[in-house]
């Protein structure tokens, strides 16, 4: 069955709903979810969980990304979105446990897509180490803890690289 994603015009007015893929092709506005879990170990220490992409993905196969991430489907709300987390981590998540951290706009071509999304992103914060994640091995080729702090660092631009 087709993925149907709901459509918005340049003001994020509602339009309808389209087929994942011509969505794509054509570049409408579509929202999606996106949560940074962070792991706080026992000594304090707050890691970020950073998902490798799986192989055989159509866009940026092996590379790192946000968490858990998806499109919500049409009809489905913010609220809706914490399914990823269940779906790509296994986490059993509630939409009250996540912190919100704001929208992210972006706009960008790329192997032959036209990909307009507004991203409603969040935190979740949880206890469980990285060795305890379900991770759903037909979408993620696997997990990755940063230390937030180096992390930090790298994003800002002031290191290359972390241990």
């Amino acid at each position: 069955m087709v993925e149907m994603l709901d459509i918005y015009d340049d003001n994020l007015t509602h339009l309808g709903n389209k087929p994942r893929p011509d969505v794509h092709r054509d570049g409408d506005w579509h929202r999606v979810f996106h949560c940074w879990v962070i792991y706080r170990d026992a000594h304090g220490e707050d890691w970020v969980i950073v998902q490798r992409r799986g192989a055989d993905k159509a866009t940026f196969a092996n590379y790192l990304d946000v968490s858990a991430a998806g499109h919500y489907e049409a009809g489905e709300t913010m609220r809706d979105g914490v399914r990823e987390l269940q779906e790509e981590l296994g986490l059993d998540a509630q939409f009250e446990d996540l912190i919100p951290a704001g929208r992210r706009v972006s706009a960008a071509r790329y192997a032959g897509l036209i990909d307009r999304e507004v991203a409603d992103v969040y935190f979740y914060v949880c206890d469980q180490p990285l060795s305890d994640y379900n991770f759903q091995r037909e979408e993620l080729a696997g997990l990755v803890a940063i230390p937030a702090s180096e992390g930090l660092r790298l994003f800002s631009g002031e290191v290359d690289q972390i241990r």
